[in-house]
């Protein structure tokens, strides 16, 4: 797959989980490079919202998931403004090429599942997941509020500038335990301000994946490009290493310590199960294309947990 090795490995999930379609769209806009909407200063407000009115739901939670709705809103003959006509024909050119060579590795044998939309979404995001790890920031939540009235006090939301965002080098990192980890050691990261995320002040998860990073003109900020927030279960799966903690009942995902989550330590070790015969399943797969795993038990398994994110 004449590809970045990331997004092949998204076309690769997104075939086996079945929604490749829809992957092929997505793994070619991030492919492009261009960007899909303007990015000129006196033109930035207007992209950005059309970029939010083309998020397909509110609990889409991703850039990604916007472009490829912009992006098939265009193909469909609908002229959004601020959406680069180079930018549509060029990823449309890229599905092409990609769908051939996918199909030419075998990996079109089945049609996509049907799943409803928030199911499809989680799934995608999962896909998207799967490519961009394990490039991931965590999410810290400012300490609860609360706002006094005649009968108590009742819980303030937060605002969305009171999040803290800090990337995981889990390349650069020496192995540590999530309690041995020390957080001020983390670097701070921010949401772009032209992504769909950067007013959000409610997280499905404490995780985010991004496509990159960039410093800011002045140079004192670094900002993460095209978000997205997956679920727990597709980052147990996709992400880094799950190491678990038996005693505090802690699940950690990576090597670093910085990322961990608070959950019985059977779920780890079933997750951990769960990936290692999903890797063999994998390496069956390539190795023999005609084989058909859509309907294996593991599959179906990763599916449904991707699907419901556990519940």
């Amino acid at each position: 797959i004449p590809l970045d090795l990331r997004l092949a490995k998204a076309l690769v999930f997104g075939s086996i989980l079945g929604v490749l379609e829809r992957t092929l769209r997505v793994v070619a806009l991030m492919a492009l490079d261009r960007p899909l909407f303007a990015t000129a200063p006196d033109a930035r407000d207007t992209a950005r919202a059309v970029r939010l009115q083309c998020v397909p739901s509110a609990r889409a939670q991703s850039d990604w998931l916007a472009d490829l709705r912009a992006f098939e809103r265009c193909v469909g003959g609908e002229r959004l403004e601020c959406v680069s006509a180079v930018a549509v024909r060029e990823a449309k050119d890229s599905v092409k090429t990609l769908r051939r060579c996918v199909r030419d590795l075998g990996l079109d044998g089945s049609a996509d599942v049907s799943l409803d939309g928030d199911e499809e979404l989680r799934v995608l995001k999962a896909v998207v997941l799967a490519g961009l790890s394990p490039q991931l920031a965590r999410v810290r939540m400012p300490r609860q509020k609360y706002h006094e009235v005649a009968s108590g006090t009742i819980s303030v939301d937060p605002e969305a500038r009171e999040l803290a965002f800090y990337a995981v080098d889990e390349a650069g990192s020496e192995p540590a335990t999530w309690q041995a980890h020390d957080v001020r050691g983390d670097r701070r990261v921010f949401v772009h301000p032209q992504s769909t995320l950067f007013a959000e002040a409610s997280y499905a998860a404490p995780f985010v994946a991004y496509l990159a990073q960039w410093a800011g003109a002045a140079g004192n900020k670094t900002f993460m490009r095209d978000v997205t927030v997956p679920g727990i279960y597709a980052v147990l799966l996709f992400g880094p290493a799950v190491v678990v903690d038996h005693e505090h009942k802690v699940l950690a995902i990576g090597r670093s310590g910085a990322l961990a989550v608070r959950a019985w330590p059977r779920i780890g070790v079933l997750v951990g199960q769960l990936r290692r015969l999903l890797d063999e399943l994998l390496r069956r797969k390539l190795a023999d294309p005609q084989l058909d795993i859509r309907d294996h038990p593991v599959i179906t398994t990763v599916l449904q947990l991707i699907r419901t994110d556990g519940y």
